[in-house]
């Protein structure tokens, strides 16, 4: 074989040695699924979010953390009965008293907590 067949089939093998990609070992990434809710209503940057019954603090966290997302300063109130829900401000004392949680984010001082009401009590 000539000297050019050679550097030529040489060439070919490099090339071919190098298209095939070794699969890299990446984490599986993680889906955070967005439980049950609808929000009822807004008002600027504050939510009123029905939240399906059993729905767990971290859960709820989850969901305000997506709805606020856009946001820099943002209230998001729960409640897991529509129709004791408030959709506007300003809430009446009985939307108040069946609020079962409200999200705070304030980006600006670093505030981002989560509480749990109870009869008008949110903590």
């Amino acid at each position: 074989m000539s000297k050019i067949v050679l550097c030529v089939i040489a060439v070919l093998a490099l090339a071919a040695c190098q298209s095939e990609k070794t699969p890299t070992s990446q984490p599986p990434q993680i889906m955070q699924t967005v439980p049950d809710h609808q929000v009822l209503g807004t008002s600027g940057n504050t939510y009123f979010i029905w939240a399906a019954k059993g729905t767990n603090a971290a859960d709820l966290q989850i969901i305000a953390k997506s709805v606020c997302s856009a946001n820099a300063i943002c209230i998001v109130h729960f409640w897991n009965d529509r129709n004791l829900a408030a959709k506007s401000l300003p809430m009446t004392d009985t939307q108040l008293n069946y609020e079962v949680a409200q999200y705070n984010l304030n980006k600006n001082t670093g505030l981002d907590q989560l509480l749990t009401c109870n009869a008008g009590d949110c903590k």
